[in-house]
């Protein structure tokens, strides 16, 4: 957990009361008002050097007092997301995707780095491209080597890391906004599109390792936004048996939980 502390207070004295800040305040004069290290609100407090280091691009793991722990330099960075690896034991890692033809890497939090093979799909005939300006988009799970990708936003496949073989699940006839799969990785969750003009609602289709689908409910997910734009849409699974889907705007003001059930 982060501690923030406050160096001061500035509320007037008539409002101050204990505990409403760290250091506590004394009025010293109408308007004025003097924090425990003596300094009033009229004093200039001296600030030392800052230290100027040379410009960085890319990803950063901080400790909590600000220090480095570890830092990826990486060019052309657009985005990344949570990825768990069966075979780490640090947590979460970050899959980050670039926009000059690298394959995306994923960052673990022991310092290590790796790159993702090219899979072997087809390139699709017809692809959309997200507001990351990206047409590829993996889910948030490897096991065993195997990650799901959704590619041009609309082939759903299961990809070998290592070996970039990959196996054709579902074609979507609309563009996919979100991806995320089982804690075990025999299923795998998506958002699809619910209208052709690309609007804010979204449809839930579960799907088994084979492509076979499981359920599928319509317009359960909603983030506000015009029409037109491909945007990435955050979903997750709770366990193995429980799907979490976002919405906000005017529908519902919590996400919704899907028990699903075979």
């Amino acid at each position: 957990m982060l501690t923030i502390t406050a160096s001061g207070c500035t509320s007037p004295a008539a409002n101050h009361s204990e505990g409403c800040c760290t250091n506590p305040v004394s009025q010293t004069a109408p308007g004025q008002y003097r924090d425990a290290a003596g300094f009033s609100n009229l004093e200039q407090k001296a600030i030392g050097p800052i230290g100027v280091r040379e410009p960085f691009y890319g990803v950063r793991l901080l400790n909590r007092d600000g220090t480095t722990v570890q830092e990826w330099p990486l060019d052309s960075l657009t985005s990344y997301q949570p990825v768990w690896d069966d075979e780490e034991e640090h947590g979460p890692g970050m899959l980050v995707y670039s926009l000059n033809g690298r394959l995306p890497s994923i960052l673990q939090q022991n310092g290590s780095i790796s790159v993702l093979s090219q899979p072997k799909w087809a390139p699709p005939q017809v692809e959309f491209t997200n507001d990351f300006g990206l047409n590829v988009q993996y889910a948030d799970r490897l096991v065993q080597n195997e990650i799901y990708a959704v590619n041009g936003h609309l082939k759903l496949y299961r990809v070998n890391t290592r070996s970039g073989v990959s196996l054709e699940l579902y074609e979507s006839a609309r563009p996919i906004y979100g991806i995320a799969a089982s804690p075990d990785n025999d299923r795998v969750a998506l958002l699809v599109a619910s209208d052709d003009t690309f609007g804010p609602d979204a449809d839930l289709i579960v799907l088994d390792r084979d492509g076979n689908k499981l359920l599928h409910r319509p317009r359960v997910s909603y983030l506000s936004h015009s029409d037109g734009f491909l945007f990435i849409y955050p979903l997750a699974w709770n366990d193995n048996e429980t799907v979490t889907v976002p919405v906000d705007g005017s529908r519902r003001a919590e996400p919704v939980a899907f028990y699903i059930s075979v």
